[in-house]
C-alpha cells in the first residue's frame, strides 16, 4: 500500500499528524510525500519541478494562498512512472482504520467520495471530492489523464476549486464513487444531509478530513491521540483514588454517614484528603485514626481543592461534597471508566436526592463532545460526582470570573480543555437543603447563568451576547422580561451568527434553543 501526499512547508505540521495516524492504523503502508521545494521531514520525500508551459495554464482564487502544488495531482501518473496504484490524501486528514478496504477495491481509473455541497457541474447528478483519490495510475497514463483534465480551466464558476474542479468537469464519467464514510469532511454534516442525503458518525470515517477552520480540532484531536497512548503505556491497574474533601461549617452526623459510605465501597485501594476551609468548626477529631485518611488542618484560601490534589497521591482524584454520601460502587466505576478510557481526563455521573427532597434521580448521560456542546448553554455536570485525573487543575479563583454562586458551571463550562463524559449511573446521594445556596441565591444563580452563557458566546464564538440572550437561553426560567427591543437585538444575533453556531454545536440543540425561548412568556418592559 502506498500513500502518497503533496506539500510545501506551510503545510508541514499537518503533514506530520496525517501520516502518523496512517502508520499508526497501517504500519507497513509505504508513504511518499511530494513537493517543489526541499523539506527537512522523517518521510521519504521527492522535489518535482512541474514542467513550464503546465504551470503556466493554472488559474487561481483571489485572496488564496494557494501554490501550483494543489494541480499536481494531475501529474501524479507522470511523477510515479513505475507505480500502478497509489492511494492520494490532503495533509489536513486523520487515518482512523486500516485502508485495506480502500486499497483492495477495484479501480479502474479513480475512486472518490461524493461532494458535501451541492453539484454545479453540468450534466453529472454529482461531484466528487479531491482531499483522497484511490488512483489507477497505469489507467491514467494510457488514458492520458493530464491532457484531458487541464481542459475548461476558463470555466465560469464563482469559486475555482482548482484540481477539483477540472476533475469533476472533465474526468466524471470515468470517476468511481465509493461510500462517504472512506473520506469524509468534519463539521459537515448538515451539509451531507442536504446534498448526499446520508451523513456518518465522524468516529466511523476511515479518512476524516478538516477543511478550513476545522483544521484546530486535527491538532486537538492528534494531541488527545497521543495523551492516550501514553496514558496506555503508563496504566497501572488497581490505582490508588484520592478522595479530596473540603469542609465548610460541616455536621458531625454528615461525616459519620459520608464516611460510612466511603467504608463501604467496592474499591478499597482509596486515600481521603481533608481540609477545613472558611470554617468556625473544626473536624480534626471526626475522623477516625487510619492511615488512609489524611488531615491537612484549616485551609482558607480558594484554591483548597487544588490544595488537596496537590498533597493526594493517587492518580485518580475523586471529588466529595461534606454533605453528600457515595453509593458503594462510586469509585470503582469512575477508576475502570477512566482506566478503560485513556483520553478522558475526568468523568461524572448521576445523583439520588434525599433530605428536604426525596428520590430525585438526575443523570445526563453523554459524550465528551456533545458535553461540550451542552456546556455552552446549560450546567449538564453534576459537580459532587466529579472523578479527574491527577494533571487536572482546578480554577475555582473568583478574579475576572463571572459567576458569584454557580462556580461549578462557571469553570466546567470555561475548561472545555477538559475532555469528560458524563457515565450512566448513580453515584451519589444527594443532601437537598432547605438552606442551601441554590435555595437561598435563586435569583443569583440565574444572574450567574446569564452571564456565563454570554461569556461562553463570546470565548467560542466572538458573539458579544448581551445580558438578555443570556436570559433567553436559560432553561430554567419560563418567564422573562425585558425591554422589546433588547429581545429583538438578542433574537437577531442568534439567527446572524446561526451557521457558526450550528458548525460547533450541531443544528438539533440550536432549534432545541430556540424552541425553548419560543416557549418562554416574555414581558417586555417599557
Amino acid at each position: 500500500m502506498k500513500i502518497v501526499y503533496l506539500t510545501d512547508k506551510n503545510y508541514v505540521k499537518y503533514l506530520n499528524i496525517s501520516a502518523e495516524s496512517v502508520l499508526r492504523h497501517n504500519p507497513n503502508a509505504k508513504i511518499l510525500v511530494i513537493s517543489n521545494e526541499p523539506l527537512d521531514i522523517k518521510y521519504p520525500n521527492m522535489v518535482y519541478e512541474a514542467p513550464k508551459e503546465f504551470l503556466e495554464k493554472l488559474r487561481f482564487n483571489e485572496k488564496e494562498r494557494l501554490t501550483a502544488l494543489t494541480y499536481y495531482k494531475l501529474l501524479l501518473p507522470e511523477i510515479l512512472p513505475n507505480d500502478d496504484k497509489i492511494i492520494y490524501i490532503d495533509c489536513d486528514t486523520m487515518v482512523q482504520k486500516p485502508l485495506d478496504d480502500i486499497w483492495n477495491m477495484d479501480c479502474p481509473y479513480l475512486c472518490v467520495t461524493e461532494h458535501y455541497l451541492p453539484n454545479n457541474y453540468p450534466g453529472h447528478p454529482k461531484c466528487a471530492l479531491a482531499g483522497f483519490l484511490l488512483m489507477n495510475l497505469k489507467a491514467l497514463r494510457e488514458d492520458n489523464f493530464r491532457e484531458k483534465c487541464m481542459q475548461n480551466m476558463d470555466y465560469p464558476q464563482d469559486f475555482w476549486g482548482h484540481d477539483e474542479s477540472l476533475i469533476n468537469l472533465n474526468y466524471q464519467d470515468k470517476l468511481t464513487y465509493i461510500d462517504i464514510k472512506y473520506h469524509y469532511c468534519k463539521g459537515r454534516a448538515k451539509h451531507y444531509n442536504e446534498t448526499v442525503k446520508a451523513t456518518i458518525d465522524e468516529n466511523e470515517a476511515y479518512i476524516l478530513h478538516f477543511p478550513a477552520i476545522t483544521k484546530r480540532f486535527m491538532e486537538r484531536m492528534h494531541e488527545d491521540i497521543v495523551m492516550m497512548e501514553q496514558r496506555k503505556k503508563h496504566s497501572i491497574p488497581n490505582k490508588l483514588a484520592s478522595i479530596i474533601l473540603s469542609c465548610h461549617n460541616s455536621k458531625k452526623e454528615y461525616i459519620e454517614q459520608l464516611l460510612q459510605g466511603l467504608y463501604e465501597q467496592t474499591y478499597n485501594n482509596w486515600e481521603l484528603i481533608v481540609c477545613d476551609h472558611g470554617s468556625d468548626i473544626s473536624t480534626k477529631d471526626w475522623f477516625p485514626n487510619d492511615k488512609r485518611i489524611k488531615y491537612l488542618g484549616e485551609y482558607n484560601h480558594d484554591d483548597q481543592w487544588q490544595y488537596m490534589i496537590n498533597n493526594a497521591q493517587g492518580d485518580i482524584i475523586i471529588h466529595h461534597h461534606d454533605d453528600d454520601i457515595s453509593l458503594p460502587n462510586r469509585v470503582e466505576l469512575q477508576v475502570k471508566y477512566l482506566q478503560n478510557n485513556p483520553q478522558l481526563d475526568a468523568c461524572s455521573g448521576g445523583i439520588i436526592t434525599f433530605g428536604a427532597t426525596n428520590g430525585i434521580k438526575v443523570c445526563w448521560t453523554m459524550k465528551n463532545e456533545e458535553l461540550q456542546r451542552q456546556l455552552i448553554f446549560r450546567q449538564h455536570i453534576m459537580a459532587p460526582t466529579l472523578a479527574t485525573r491527577r494533571n487536572v487543575k482546578i480554577d475555582l479563583d473568583t478574579t475576572g470570573k463571572v459567576a458569584k454562586v454557580a462556580k461549578d458551571f462557571e469553570w466546567l463550562s470555561r475548561r472545555c480543555d477538559i475532555k469528560q463524559d458524563i457515565i450512566n449511573h448513580i453515584l451519589v446521594k444527594y443532601r437537598k437543603h432547605n438552606s442551601s445556596d441554590t435555595s437561598l441565591n435563586g435569583n443569583q444563580i440565574a444572574i450567574d447563568h446569564a452571564n456565563i452563557v454570554c461569556r461562553n458566546l463570546k470565548t467560542r464564538f466572538n458573539i458579544e451576547a448581551p445580558f438578555e440572550l443570556g436570559e433567553l437561553l436559560n432553561p430554567h426560567i419560563n418567564e422573562v422580561a425585558m425591554a422589546k427591543e433588547r429581545y429583538e437585538y438578542s433574537m437577531s444575533l442568534l439567527n446572524m451568527n446561526k451557521d457558526k453556531i450550528i458548525t460547533f454545536c450541531g443544528e438539533k440543540l440550536y432549534n432545541q434553543k430556540i424552541s425553548q425561548i419560543n416557549a418562554k412568556k416574555i414581558i417586555f418592559k417599557g
